[in-house]
């Protein structure tokens, strides 16, 4: 089995991420709902719960690959990488502070995941058939902590591409002074 390069593995998760937003919503302000649409979702609740519970499942098992993609990336190429450099004596002031971007924003990827998990177990667990406000309400609340953590998993792949580039830079000035 041909093994992915760890970049593009971050590529392909950051992509389905993005692809797969709760319910296809954009995050909007909560608004009355019209009679219609609280009899839809009363109605409608025990499919609406399931299609949850998958999300909550699909999403959890993302956010494992994603963690620990980020942590595989953190421990095994960029910090040895910029510790290697402070070693030889040519530390590389960019690539410091994409390390310290790239653990920022991977704290609060995690930070945000958990919000928005709870937010969603809080959703799950509302009786929609009874409380289709309350429920309508906590659904725009995670779709909003979805927004955020989707707009974190999209800066911690910039910041990754970044880092790539930076370091494919580096490879080609360090053999053009090797050529020298």
């Amino acid at each position: 089995m041909k093994q992915r390069h760890p970049y593009s593995i971050v590529v392909i998760i950051t992509t389905i991420f993005s692809i797969f937003p709760l319910f296809g919503a954009t995050v909007a302000p909560v608004r009355a709902l019209t009679a219609e649409q609280t009899g839809a979702i009363s109605q409608n609740c025990g499919s609406i719960k399931q299609s949850l519970k998958s999300l909550q499942k699909a999403d959890s098992r993302l956010r494992v690959l994603l963690g620990t993609t980020y942590q595989t990336l953190l421990t095994n190429y960029i910090t040895p990488l910029n510790l290697r450099l402070v070693k030889d004596n040519n530390p590389n002031t960019e690539l410091t502070e994409l390390q310290a971007t790239f653990n920022a924003q991977r704290d609060r990827f995690s930070r945000q995941f958990i919000s928005y998990s709870q937010s969603l177990e809080e959703l799950i667990a509302i009786d929609c058939v009874n409380k289709p406000e309350e429920f309508y309400a906590k659904l725009d609340q995670a779709r909003a902590r979805r927004a955020n953590l989707a707009q974190t998993v999209a800066e911690l792949s910039d910041t990754i591409s970044q880092h790539h580039t930076t370091v494919l830079n580096l490879r080609n000035t360090l053999q053009e002074d090797a050529n020298v």
